[in-house]
Parts: structure tokens; C-alpha cells; sequence
């Protein structure tokens, strides 16, 4: 039984992966203890993306590599976490910390929007694909 509705996955996920790093991103503004709670909050809750990306990730291994792949996705995103966190530390110690997570929420906001374009147009079905044009060709 999934979660949401099929046709409706990808759009969540888009959506929340955004919320997800957007929020931080307002940390410029040097917000008080109780609206960065508030923010930092939301962009937990949105969060949840990651279970039907990772539902959908584990969906298109095959059977015979799906541990494996499991690990490496778990992996990476243990690794990738770790990196973002040495990293944006070192610069915390350089600069005021709502700079550093506005900053990393707006690097992440990037990031998220250009990957989920990608993810969409990949998803897209293959009949739709075709169907598409090519860019330069002009439909007369």
C-alpha cells in the first residue's frame, strides 16, 4: 500500500525536498530564538520526503542488488551529512551561525530544485518524452 497516491509522489517529494532546505535559507535575517525554532522545525517535518524517494530509489534496483544499492544510499547520505557538517563548522567558526545555515539553506534550496527538475523530466513516462519536441524544432 504507498504511502501517497502514485501519480501524486513526485510532486511531494519535490515539494517537500525544497521546504526541506527553503526555510534556512531565511536565517539572513538573524531571526529570533523562537522563529528559528519554527524553522528549523519545518524544514525537519518536510523531511519526509526521504521515505518515498527512498521507497521509489529502492523500487527500480532489482532484486539481487537491492542490499547492496540500500547500503550505498544509506552510505552516501551518512557521508555527504558528515562532510556538510565539518564543513559548514569550519565556516561557523568564521562567521555568525544564522550566516553559515542561511547560507547552507540557500545552497541547499539550489541544489534540491535543480536535482528534482532532473528527477521529473527523468520520471517523466516514456510515451511523454516522445511526444516532446526537441529543442529547436518547431511544432508547425
Amino acid at each position: 500500500m504507498p504511502l501517497l497516491i502514485p501519480d501524486q509522489r513526485t510532486p511531494h517529494v519535490v515539494v517537500l525536498s525544497i521546504i526541506s532546505c527553503a526555510p534556512l535559507a531565511l536565517f539572513i535575517a538573524v531571526p529570533g530564538a523562537v522563529v528559528a525554532a519554527l524553522l528549523i522545525v519545518l524544514s525537519g517535518i518536510a523531511l519526509y520526503y526521504w521515505i518515498p524517494l527512498a521507497a521509489e530509489f529502492t523500487q527500480t534496483v532489482p532484486d539481487d542488488m537491492r542490499g547492496q544499492a540500500v547500503g550505498l544510499l544509506t552510505t552516501t547520505m551518512r557521508v555527504t551529512q558528515g562532510a556538510a557538517i565539518l564543513m559548514f563548522g569550519l565556516a561557523a567558526q568564521n562567521a555568525m551561525s544564522s550566516t553559515v545555515i542561511a547560507a547552507s539553506g540557500a545552497i541547499g534550496t539550489v541544489m534540491v530544485t535543480v536535482l528534482s527538475m532532473a528527477w521529473v523530466r527523468a520520471s517523466r513516462p516514456a510515451a511523454a518524452r516522445r511526444s516532446t519536441p526537441p529543442h529547436g524544432d518547431a511544432v508547425r
